[in-house]
């Protein structure tokens, strides 16, 4: 509330002519409007072009509270790796027109991106090490920029992924659970006689339920994908002995 007011107290308005503002909105204030138009006007769907730009710190906390609260669908375009932290939960990289789903948060992409590199780097050192003398510039270049690690090294990263992996997995059951069980109960509801005399509110909520299958769906291919990773992790701590 506070956070509109203050939005509110960024407009002077005419006496003659209430619409028209005596003067230019900056770009903050113009985030601003929209952002209060935003949570003051209820939407299944919000779609968002770097919503934490022009914005102060206490702002941006405000935002993201009201954003982690929100029950719909969110897609947004973000550089602010705090707000992704806090508000992401699957993850759409574009490069070079193609684009790669990450079904997991923020955190879950900056560590798949991490695993691709270092494979990228030990098959470049690899090569390097099969035909030394045909090896290109850049090849060893990418090579010498990683250090061989022992092998106490090498377990001390695996058993950090093995946590991070573990606390997600749990994250993910658990909200597959509540997604379940809220099924289950609106199954319940849907099923009950006199609810059919009142076919807008049962068309209602039958389709968001079918939403909420299709969160259900999403979810549990998150979880299959975080469980193999998990799966492979503990294989390669097995085999270092």
């Amino acid at each position: 509330m506070n956070f509109l007011r203050g939005i509110a107290g960024a407009f002077l308005f005419s006496g003659q002519d209430q619409k028209k503002p005596i003067k230019a909105l900056s770009g903050g204030e113009r985030n601003r409007v929209a952002l209060a138009r935003m949570l003051v006007e209820p939407a299944n769907t919000l779609l968002l072009d770097e919503p934490t730009n022009h914005l102060d710190p206490a702002s941006v906390d405000m935002l993201t509270d009201a954003l982690a609260e929100f029950p719909g669908t969110i897609i947004f375009i973000s550089h602010d790796p705090t707000f992704l932290a806090r508000i992401a939960t699957r993850v759409v990289e574009i490069e070079e027109g193609q684009a790669r789903n990450f079904i997991g948060d923020y955190e879950y992409y900056l560590w798949k991106k991490a695993q691709e590199f270092e494979s990228i780097k030990e098959t470049s050192d690899e090569l390097q090490r099969a035909s030394p003398r045909s090896s290109s510039g850049p090849t060893r270049a990418m090579a010498q920029q990683v250090l061989p690690k022992g092998r106490g090294g090498e377990r001390r990263d695996l058993t950090k992924t093995q946590a991070r992996l573990e606390k997600q997995v749990s994250r993910a059951e658990t909200e597959i659970s509540e997604a379940e069980e809220k099924i289950r109960i609106r199954e319940a509801e849907l099923a009950d006689p006199k609810l059919y005399e009142q076919f807008d509110r049962w068309n209602l909520l039958h389709h968001e339920q079918r939403e909420w299958k299709g969160d259900l769906e999403r979810l549990t291919a998150r979880w299959e994908s975080l469980s193999a990773e998990l799966e492979n992790v503990k294989q390669q701590l097995v085999s270092l002995g």
